[in-house]
């Protein structure tokens, strides 16, 4: 049950229980073609056993998460792709992505398997931390600036994916309550 002296903000299907910032990115839509149908996987929430939600960054690359969330060896629900591309489209900044491959080879059945959600959540966890260390200070909007005296990879959290086109996911990012901005930025 939500601490009553704390606001609670309902993020798609979940309760988020800290006050930090959602991140608001532009979802990335593809050109649509006639003969496309596009479906689309149900959301990924990085969800502990505890109940708590998300992975923070600093503690998700230094591997303090391990065995931590549910499913964690489930194989990673993204789909027939072999490859999928993480988009981060940060306010401020220029849209930015990275391809993560979703399958390895695994010794104990002796060939590629799908990898699992923990996996999933590092090499996403990475992939973030990445685009917050090339980012630089050119920000065009200083309330989101990276980096100097503006946001730190220690105020992120990871709460799960979106998947918004074929093979291609958004990380749903949140900020830690003492990076919650004054003002609302405008999209």
């Amino acid at each position: 049950m939500p601490n009553s002296n704390r606001p609670a903000w309902l993020l798609l299907d979940y309760l988020l229980q800290s006050s930090g910032m959602v991140v608001s990115q532009d979802i990335y839509i593809a050109a649509p073609s006639a003969r496309d149908v596009l479906l689309l996987n149900m959301p990924i929430f990085l969800v502990h056993k505890s109940g708590k939600l998300g992975l923070w960054l600093n503690k998700a690359m230094a591997g303090d998460y391990n065995g931590q969330l549910n499913g964690h060896d489930a194989p990673a629900p993204v789909g027939d792709c072999h490859t999928i591309s993480i988009r981060i489209n940060w306010p401020g900044y220029g849209e930015w992505s990275r391809p993560i491959s979703t399958m390895e080879y695994s010794h104990k059945y002796k060939s590629m398997c799908r990898i699992s959600l923990e996996r999933l959540a590092e090499l996403v966890a990475a992939a973030v931390w990445e685009f917050t260390e090339t980012a630089g200070q050119q920000c065009r909007d200083p309330v989101w600036q990276i980096g100097g005296r503006g946001i730190r990879t220690e105020d992120i959290n990871l709460i799960g994916l979106i998947h918004v086109c074929e093979g291609i996911w958004n990380p749903i990012l949140q900020l830690s309550a003492n990076r919650v901005h004054r003002r609302t930025v405008a999209r």
